[in-house]
């Protein structure tokens, strides 16, 4: 049976930038996923037949902060078609206020950039190749839990394998979490999120935006330096209405959108083939045992209203690597579990906090109430006119607070 040091469960953005940060401190690293992460190479090359887009744009982008993009030029390198954004504007379709938010204001050269998520995949892999402290495991865990004082870790073909610590990052419906018995508090209010690429008949020029529109929050996200017409957008809204918008032919489609945003952005041309995910928050108020310790969704899983899940994911992994090498320096085996509580001291308010101010925005902005509406209009300019309270929100959509 091999023994590891640490045990990586997951082998998505989260697990393999965790793999990519450790390859080099000297432990042995088993990154176990049914699914072998592959490097993709892919040019953008849209071409339009009426309303029809085939934009060649991945449909699943995230949102990395200045913070995570400088975390990922540590331990990889920058990923392929990452088109930064240096403006954001908010604004309420159903009143008259806006916000704006730009990189200068923070002191940084951009807020963030709109990548790929096969894009960050490839660059991690990449740089987890010949490192012969990683290695890859393609099967899927039927089995964690304690044995003397290692963890053990099962498979349904496959020898098991023995290590110190187990770090699940396999998703919001981790089988590491369940398995060693970390219940997860949810909310599943019957929400999803309908994602795609389209085509505007003007540039975004490297803005984000993110419009409250009537059934719920539309961000469009710039995803090409080279087409910057292209804009990827994730709409948030009960899950009756993501079918309806679904199941409309691509011009209709084209005009709903636009409709909800043409005073701000412009004109829809066309549209990429649309795909749906259900929404569902949760946060595990136990997340470290000994020997096992959670990062990523498969913690917390928040609503994508101003795209922060990838950038939690991406600080529980920098302060886990953090404390992993002081353990190391301090001679000790990263399974020892004195610094587990750290991790949680760190992470814990962070995350509850960012997941609390998002479900109070998608509760707020969800209410058609006039004397509501009228209210968070009046906030919005106040906001807007205060130039310090911009800077720091500005910051904080950076990640450099």
């Amino acid at each position: 049976m091999s023994q590891f040091d640490v045990a990586i469960a997951g082998a998505g953005l989260t697990g393999l930038s965790l793999a990519a940060a450790l390859r080099d401190s000297g432990l042995s690293i088993a990154l176990i996923d049914p699914r072998a992460p592959t490097r993709r190479s892919f040019g953008l090359t849209p071409e339009r037949d009426g309303t029809e887009l085939a934009s060649t744009v991945p449909p699943r982008v995230s949102a990395i902060n200045q913070r995570s993009m400088n975390f990922l030029r540590r331990i990889a390198s920058m990923p392929e078609h990452a088109a930064p954004y240096t403006r954001m504007r908010v604004w309420d379709q159903l009143g008259s206020a806006q916000m704006t938010f730009d990189a200068a204001d923070a002191g940084v050269e951009a807020l963030g950039y709109i990548v790929p998520n096969d894009a960050v995949s490839s660059v991690l892999v990449e740089a987890l190749d010949g490192a012969e402290s990683a290695r890859f495991h393609a099967h899927e865990i039927t089995s964690c839990g304690r044995q003397d004082q290692s963890m053990r870790v099962g498979f349904e073909h496959g020898d098991p394998l023995l290590a110190d610590l187990v770090i699940g990052a396999d998703g919001g419906n981790s089988a590491v979490r369940q398995m060693v018995g970390m219940r997860p508090l949810q909310r599943d209010d019957g929400q999803a999120a309908l994602v795609t690429t389209l085509l505007l008949d003007r540039s975004l020029a490297a803005t984000a935006s993110q419009c409250f529109t009537e059934v719920g929050p539309l961000a469009l996200l710039p995803v090409s330096t080279a087409h910057p017409e292209l804009a990827s957008i994730v709409w948030s809204a009960p899950a009756a209405e993501i079918e309806r918008l679904l199941a409309l032919a691509p011009d209709e489609f084209c005009q709903a959108v636009t409709y909800c945003i043409a005073d701000e952005v412009g004109e829809v041309l066309a549209c990429d083939q649309r795909f749906s995910f259900p929404l569902r928050r949760q946060f595990t108020p136990q997340f470290v045992k000994p020997g096992v310790v959670l990062a990523g969704d498969a913690a917390h899983a928040i609503h994508p209203l101003g795209g922060q899940g990838v950038n939690l994911g991406f600080a529980d992994v920098e302060k886990l690597v953090e404390l992993i090498n002081a353990e190391l320096l301090a001679g000790h085996a990263p399974g020892d579990g004195r610094w587990l509580r750290d991790y949680v001291f760190d992470r814990a308010p962070h995350n509850i906090a960012v997941a609390t101010v998002m479900e109070a925005f998608n509760l707020l902005y969800g209410q058609s109430n006039p004397a509501l509406i009228f209210l968070r209009n009046r906030g919005m300019r106040i906001t807007d006119s205060l130039p310090l309270l911009k800077m720091q929100i500005a910051r904080l959509a950076s990640g450099m607070f």
